[in-house]
């Protein structure tokens, strides 16, 4: 697949969410700063730049949504504890349309998911600097903490810090690799106070 001038391959997460794997030497995401001129008008007022290094982008206003300081601590608690550092990370909270088009864009699979992370080489040179942008739709979100019987903001945390950690490499595509990432998920939520969400019994 292509996205502009930058070729993406698909990696499907197994359990939460899809993921386009980036290719190295790809330099291009969809919020990230080599983008955020042609972005400026689109996301006006609604951006938060908490920090030089997290920005989060509120895609449309929603009372469910996390405000900016929160979303930021749970991307930093995931990174310390893989310990990494942000470099330059979006956070965008989209539409279940605008998830959809993401997911057709650059995973070929025309439904809205959770979360959607692309990985850029671009600006982390740094060993351990993280960079790329994450997507996270709010009604699937919402929708899913509902139907799992999940505090609203013990699910967001879980998919901001899962989405983070795909940045930073982490996958679920074999039984040992989904074992280790649940196992950091498990330890950064309890840490944060939220209950561990893969055993809720």
């Amino acid at each position: 697949m292509r996205a502009s001038s930058c070729q993406w391959t698909t990696g499907l997460c197994r359990r939460h969410c899809g993921v386009p794997i980036h290719i190295p030497g790809c330099s291009q995401t969809p919020f990230g700063p080599e983008n955020r001129g042609s972005l400026r008008s689109r996301r006006g007022r609604k951006t938060k730049v908490v920090n030089n290094a997290i920005e989060v982008q509120l895609g449309h206003d929603d009372k469910f949504v996390p405000d900016g300081p929160r979303i930021t601590a749970w991307v930093d608690s995931a990174l310390k504890s893989v310990q990494k550092r942000a470099v330059a990370i979006t956070v965008r909270v989209v539409t279940r349309d605008e998830m959809q088009n993401l997911n057709v864009r650059f995973r070929g699979q025309n439904s809205a998911t959770n979360v959607l992370s692309f990985p850029s080489d671009n600006l982390g040179s740094q060993r351990r600097g993280v960079s790329g942008d994450i997507a996270v739709c709010s009604v699937v979100v919402q929708t899913e903490a509902q139907e799992q019987n999940k505090a609203a903001d013990a699910h967001w945390a879980h998919m901001i810090i899962h989405g983070v950690l795909h940045l930073c490499g982490y996958d679920h595509t074999t039984d040992a690799a989904a074992t280790d990432m649940e196992s950091i998920e498990v330890l950064i939520l309890r840490q944060l106070g939220f209950p561990d969400p893969y055993n809720l019994h």
